[in-house]
């Protein structure tokens, strides 16, 4: 399991995490609804069915705001 930890700093309570592989494919879709705000929160990914290998995840915030992150895979 890969676990996505981020801060809701607002109002904003829906996170949705895209994963792609290094090809740019969309390999996987996470949400995250009724999020605490204010709080540390987190989202998990079970990648045990995914080959060993890199992949990005695009974390996009309900206000408009994302960030790109590297994840290694490792089975």
């Amino acid at each position: 399991y890969t676990t996505f930890r981020f801060y809701i700093n607002d109002s904003n309570n829906e996170v949705q995490i895209d994963i792609y592989n290094a090809g740019g494919f969309l390999v996987a879709e996470l949400e995250g609804d009724n999020l605490a705000a204010y709080e540390f929160n987190e989202i998990e990914w079970n990648a045990s069915d995914f080959d060993s290998g890199l992949y990005f995840a695009e974390i996009k915030f309900d206000n408009g705001a994302s960030e790109l992150v590297r994840v290694v895979v490792i089975n």
